[in-house]
């Protein structure tokens, strides 16, 4: 799925939008194994997510 942007920096709170099909209802969403911090579903096709800090760089 797209992702905007597709990288941040690896203290987190960067919001991304993903966008695709079947996003309505979307209740998590992984980083690698770490889940989004935030989750604002956007329409049915976008949902926007705040991403935690990360160990890996970015």
């Amino acid at each position: 799925m797209p992702m905007s942007p597709n990288r941040g920096p690896t203290a987190g709170g960067t919001l991304v939008t993903i966008t695709g099909a079947y996003l309505a209802g979307t209740r998590e969403v992984l980083f690698g194994s770490r889940p989004a911090a935030h989750i604002t579903q956007v329409s049915p096709t976008q949902t926007a997510v705040s991403q935690m800090a990360t160990a890996w760089p970015a």
